[in-house]
């Protein structure tokens, strides 16, 4: 028995499994793929381990579900036309109106053992009790209790012995006939798996069944993994690796990448030749098609045998570690190294990849050195940075001031726009305090953007105004600091006695600046010093008191705002005493109104002398 094992084990399928795979399944239901070709196959890496050893890769519903998808409809009952269809034994033609069950009969008659009566039980309909090996098929059709689905049961093996149900599936495919047939016989499951079938030898039937195959071959998966010094192929090596059975056909060095490629050649001791590859899904002198057949099965039904290529993070930025953890080999799922990082670390991560069918996150440092080691998502998490409220918090952002991405500690603007914002959040994140930036930092964003607090300038004041003043002295717009870079054009003068309604009101080092309603509206930063600006007018007095006439029906009015006051008829006399100049206009004010310091004015155009 030992020497069966041996032999099992280092020459893999029997006669039976390689004329059937090897030959005569290769062109039968061949997938066909764009996204790879056969003569992408690499020798020495068929498999990553990371995709090898994930057996969580599918549940037994995803399971039973791919099946159900991948299978003919069955014909259990053997219901479906035979018409047409010659026995071999006999040649006898099938008449019009036979089944399938009148097929099975007719080869029976003839002496074909393997032949039986209905049901005939597909693989997506297939039960078996994993103690007494009890199926439908001697139950005809009626699930018993004890019984589990071929998706359970390639489920509770993959868990048990760590090997992706995925795998399983795909040796199915590749090793048995009952992978699209819709009304298998049941010497079909007998090696399902090409489990316990040398090359040169008959079957052991002690193996069959397909709750046998599917758990040795599993258990074995794991055994060559777990005892592999006491195999023939040997991963980090070259290995020595036949092109067929044919010892004439000649062998191939490979290195061997990983421990699940090993296990394949292990399982199927033959690599393809050249060949072989190009005429795929054909035949070729001295081929061999197993490996070549899983490697295409696999990618055709569950993507690329290789784990992902490192991907960089859209944002790069920091996270903590949540727990004790140690980064692992992405090809492997091992230890890359032995030191333990400590929860609560914070790690700026840059790039990710997946490691059985998890994310797992690269370091800045080893993305930029190509190390493969990286943390699996589940010790990590978003840093958290607290939020200080800043209420009315208002500051230039200098055209020169840098736009961080915060908790990437990395610049997202070289050079922001000029700006007066409200930054009323600031957070604290290594030594450093950022206030937040509103305009692009998301409320349920992971990303935070802001400026450092040392960039900004801050306001002593900042108020929403809507006043008339009035230029006291000639004057010119400027900008708010030396870095503003504030066109000529927006830089101009403003006569004495030039009236502007004004709607921001800024101070900045103990100095008060205006905005005019024209700049404000046309978001032109230029302001004006309140210096230089008053809130009531100058009057002067005239040389002497005197009573003048009205030429023409006119309004009293406020020489700021030019709000009405009321309506004088023309014709009317009046004595007047003050004058002012208001946007390069005289205004009269009269002696009454000038005795009860009201400011109310008449253009002195409308005036003339008595």
């Amino acid at each position: 028995m030992k020497r069966r094992l041996f032999r099992l084990i280092s020459l893999s399928l029997g006669a039976l499994a390689f004329l059937g795979v090897f030959y005569g399944l290769a062109f039968s239901n061949t997938p066909n793929t764009d996204a790879v070709k056969a003569t992408d196959f690499n020798a020495g890496r068929i498999i990553d381990d990371a995709i090898f050893y994930n057996a969580n890769s599918m549940t037994v519903e995803e399971i039973q579900k791919f099946m159900d998808e991948h299978l003919p409809v069955c014909d259990m009952w053997g219901t479906g036309s035979s018409a047409g269809r010659v026995v071999k034994e006999t040649g006898y033609v099938m008449p019009a109106g036979s089944t399938n069950a009148d097929y099975a009969r007719k080869r029976m008659a003839a002496g074909n053992t393997k032949y039986h009566e209905p049901p005939y039980v597909c693989l997506n309909k297939y039960y078996e009790n994993p103690t007494t090996h009890e199926t439908l098929y001697e139950t005809n059709g009626i699930v018993k209790e004890g019984m589990l689905s071929a998706a359970q049961i390639i489920y509770d093996e993959s868990q048990k012995y760590n090997i992706n149900p995925q795998v399983l599936l795909v040796l199915i495919k590749k090793e048995s006939v009952v992978w699209g047939d819709n009304w298998p016989l049941k010497w079909e499951y007998n090696a399902i798996t090409g489990y316990g079938c040398p090359d040169t030898a008959p079957c052991n039937e002690s193996y069959y069944g397909f709750y046998n195959q599917i758990h040795m071959a599993a258990y074995q998966f794991n055994r060559y993994k777990e005892r592999n010094s006491e195999f023939n192929y040997h991963p980090g090596m070259v290995n020595t690796i036949a092109y067929s059975p044919n010892i004439n056909c000649g062998v191939k060095q490979v290195y061997i990448e990983n421990m699940a490629t090993a296990s394949l050649y292990i399982y199927t001791p033959y690599t393809p030749n050249n060949a072989t590859l190009v005429n795929y899904p054909g035949e070729a002198d001295c081929g061999s098609y197993g490996n070549r057949n899983f490697f295409m099965f696999f990618n055709q039904w569950f993507g690329s045998t290789y784990i992902e290529n490192y991907s960089d993070l859209e944002t790069p930025r920091y996270f903590e570690i949540t727990k004790d953890t140690i980064r692992i080999n992405p090809y492997n799922g091992n230890s890359a190294e032995q030191s333990v990082i400590k929860a609560g670390t914070i790690l700026k991560l840059t790039s990710k990849t997946k490691v059985y069918g998890e994310w797992c996150f690269r370091t800045e440092h080893n993305t930029q050195n190509n190390i493969d080691a990286c943390i699996p998502a589940e010790n990590i998490s978003e840093i958290s940075l607290e939020e200080a409220e800043k209420p009315n918090n208002y500051v230039i952002i200098p055209a020169n001031a840098q736009n961080y991405l915060i908790n990437a500690d990395d610049i997202y603007k070289k050079n922001a726009v000029f700006k007066i914002a409200n930054l009323t959040k600031s957070v604290t994140f290594r030594d450093k305090t950022y206030l937040i930036d509103p305009d692009i930092t998301s409320s349920n964003s992971k990303i935070i953007y802001g400026y450092l607090e040392e960039d900004v300038i801050k306001l002593d004041g900042y108020e929403e105004k809507d006043v008339y003043l009035r230029a006291k002295n000639e004057t010119t717009k400027v900008p708010l600091t030396e870095e503003q870079n504030l066109e000529e054009k927006n830089r101009t003068n403003i006569p004495l006695g030039t009236t502007r309604l004004f709607k921001k009101k800024i101070t900045l080092n103990d100095k008060d600046y205006y905005q005019t309603e024209f700049d404000y509206k046309n978001n032109i930063l230029a302001f004006i010093d309140g210096e230089n600006l008053e809130s009531e007018c100058s009057y002067v007095d005239f040389e002497k008191p005197r009573a003048m006439k009205l030429i023409t029906k006119v309004d009293r009015i406020s020489p700021l705002s030019g709000e009405r006051f009321d309506t004088l008829e023309a014709g009317r006399v009046i004595e007047f005493s003050t004058k002012v100049l208001i946007n390069n206009e005289w205004y009269f004010r009269t002696k009454y109104n000038t005795e009860h310091n009201q400011d109310y004015v008449i253009p002195a155009k409308y005036i003339t002398e008595v």
